[in-house]
């Protein structure tokens, strides 16, 4: 049996909740993989509350504090998706046969299980189609050719050199460059592309009975944690307690809310 450790990062915006989510996401990795080692970067000078530091560490989440990337304006923290990767490959290869990245906006439904071998010279990607890229397109730069959104990874030893970035250079950090770079790397990677069929995100790849994870986005109009009530209401009603009464988050998901999106630019 291989032996593996689930990765995540997260800071503390001032407009934005990844702190609580942070603890969400630990919460139902404890649930469904409570022995499994989980690490949580924290990579800026956005640092995290104490009162999250005790949340995680009572999850037994190890938190590692390193910063990197001073603060900066705006929402976009793209980069971070690749650091965190970069990091947690260079640090925890040597002690795990491979780990899992996930975004700290995803909520584990069941234990992983995996119809690939994790250690083979794959890389996971979760196709963006052109609807997508031409709705983005309208308030930001969206870069020709193939652009891969990879919220969930499995990294090991045949494909860490993929993250192996200069993150000094600060071009690379606004909005959709760094995924475009490593898009581009991924494609002349000579990896295995495997699209991923582990976790849902919107109706890119709806949520499923067979789905492990699912990656919600947000607890705003744009986000979609209320489409697990349909075929996981339990779990719903669970994490919504958590969400509300003891997070004090508001959950403001629209429904269809990409559909209706896709529908338009389709």
């Amino acid at each position: 049996m291989y032996n593996y450790a689930i990765v995540f990062s997260v800071e503390n915006k001032k407009k934005l909740n990844y702190e609580k989510l942070s603890i969400i996401l630990s919460t139902s990795i404890r649930e469904h993989l409570p022995d499994i080692d989980v690490y949580c970067g924290c990579f800026t000078s956005n640092t995290i509350s104490d009162e999250t530091k005790k949340h995680l560490k009572k999850l037994n989440v190890n938190i590692q504090e390193i910063d990197i990337f001073n603060e900066r304006d705006g929402d976009d923290s793209f980069y971070l998706r690749l650091y965190t990767k970069y990091f947690f490959s260079k640090t925890l290869l040597n002690s795990y046969d491979y780990l899992v990245y996930v975004d700290v906006d995803t909520l584990f439904l069941k234990p992983l299980n995996f119809d690939f071998d994790p250690l083979d010279n794959i890389v996971l990607v979760e196709t963006i189609p052109n609807w997508v890229k031409k709705h983005e397109s309208k308030n930001t730069y969206v870069p020709e050719g193939n652009l891969y959104y990879n919220w969930i990874q499995i990294l090991n030893h045949k494909n860490k050199f993929l993250y192996d970035i200069d993150f000094s250079d600060i071009s690379f950090l606004e909005s959709k460059m760094a995924d475009s770079f490593i898009s581009k790397r991924i494609d002349n990677s000579g990896l295995k592309l495997i699209e991923q069929n582990i976790g849902a995100n919107h109706c890119l790849k709806p949520i499923t009975e067979k789905t492990q994870i699912i990656h919600y986005d947000d607890l705003d109009y744009d986000g979609c944690f209320i489409d697990l009530e349909d075929l996981y209401p339990e779990t719903y009603k669970k994490y919504k307690l958590l969400i509300e009464q003891i997070l004090n988050l508001k959950i403001t998901n629209i429904k269809d809310y990409y559909k209706n999106i896709r529908d338009l630019y389709s």
